[in-house]
């Protein structure tokens, strides 16, 4: 008698569940995956943006805020791509350069009126205060709709509590009535400077601001081991530098990475060429400082700190411009060819000093 054996397996039911709780699985995967990549995406389109905003934001504000006024920012349109915005800055008025791109068009345009606003802040008693800038920045969603983002800036004024873009222990002789903002102060004769709205204290003949000396200061840069010593401008290449003797060449090539020169002599830098020159460096000299560019020579943005035992001049071509703050021990002999001297703290000039084992940072007034 022959045996059958009963074969068992899934039935039509059995395997249509199965095939139904699979899909399931396989769609909630596939929806996980996609929900993940739009998150990614959000994230970091979100992400590009707080950077934009973040590096924009930091650079108007800074700007405003110390009353840099001889740079300017505007809207612009980017560079291949027609359908985007770049926030572009300029040196008065001239060359601009874009800093940002990635902002959208506003109804079609990039409307550097709309981005940057004059607010009449109202106080009390009816006063406006002046000075409220309102920015505003325009990001296009991926739906395509924009995302709009303002921010206020108070520019600072300057008051007497405020720095000096000049600070002489003797004379002071300015030509060309360039726009000052900013405290000046000589112990002697003031020449070429009246007190302004902007040029907040103009103080002559008394030595009711004491010059720092600048002997002690050198003398502790020139024991530092940290500090390159050089004297010859083609071979610096650290942030500071000590001479021990004079510096002297051209001006337009100092190194980008150079912050400080300090020299226990005199200090000459002078352009070669025709080209305009801007530089972020201090300059620390025992004995006089000269910095020049001459008729027809290009103009100079010189952005940093003169501190010296000895006199200073600077020799613009017509348009340089001098951001910062000058503090001369003896006789500011000469500033010619320049349109503009905007104090602004030297805190680049601060940070390097602090990182220098054994020097004392200087107080300035």
């Amino acid at each position: 008698m022959m045996l059958y054996q009963r074969q068992s397996g899934f039935t039509l039911v059995e395997l249509m569940v199965a095939m139904a709780i699979g899909t399931l699985i396989i769609l909630g995967a596939g929806q996980l995956f996609l929900t993940t990549f739009q998150t990614f995406k959000k994230v970091d389109e979100l992400s590009r943006k707080q950077e934009t905003v973040v590096f924009a934001s930091t650079s108007l504000v800074n700007n405003y805020r110390k009353s840099e006024r001889e740079y300017s920012y505007s809207l612009a349109e980017t560079t291949g791509s027609p359908n985007e915005c770049s926030i572009t800055r300029s040196s008065n008025g001239a060359n601009p350069q874009p800093i940002v791109s990635g902002l959208a068009l506003f109804e079609g345009e990039c409307d550097s009126d709309r981005f940057v606003e004059a607010i009449d802040l109202e106080i009390e008693d009816g006063q406006i205060l002046d000075g409220y800038r309102r920015f505003t920045l325009d990001f296009e969603r991926q739906d395509g709709e924009l995302e709009t983002l303002s921010f206020h800036v108070m520019e600072r004024k300057f008051g007497e509590s405020e720095g000096y873009v000049l600070l002489s222990g003797a004379d002071i002789t300015i030509s060309g009535a360039p726009d000052i903002l900013g405290n000046v102060h000589a112990e002697g004769d003031i020449t070429g400077i009246e007190r302004s709205e902007t040029v907040t204290s103009v103080g002559a003949g008394d030595a009711s601001v004491s010059i720092p000396n600048v002997s002690a200061f050198i003398t502790q840069v020139s024991a530092s081991e940290q500090v390159q010593k050089a004297c010859a401008i083609n071979v610096m290449s650290s942030p500071v530098v000590y001479c021990n003797g004079a510096v002297s060449g051209d001006f337009s090539t100092i190194r980008s990475e150079v912050e400080l020169v300090v020299a226990s002599g005199s200090v000459i830098f002078q352009k070669s060429n025709t080209e305009d020159v801007s530089a972020n460096v201090s300059i620390v000299a025992g004995g006089a400082v000269a910095i020049g560019a001459g008729s027809g020579w290009g103009d100079i943005e010189f952005n940093g700190l003169i501190w010296a035992g000895g006199n200073a001049a600077f020799y613009g071509d017509s348009n340089s411009t001098i951001s910062g703050s000058m503090i001369v021990g003896e006789t500011v002999d000469q500033i010619s060819g320049v349109s503009t001297m905007h104090y602004r703290d030297v805190t680049g000039f601060f940070n390097v000093i602090r990182a220098i084992d054994g020097v004392n940072t200087p107080s300035f007034p």
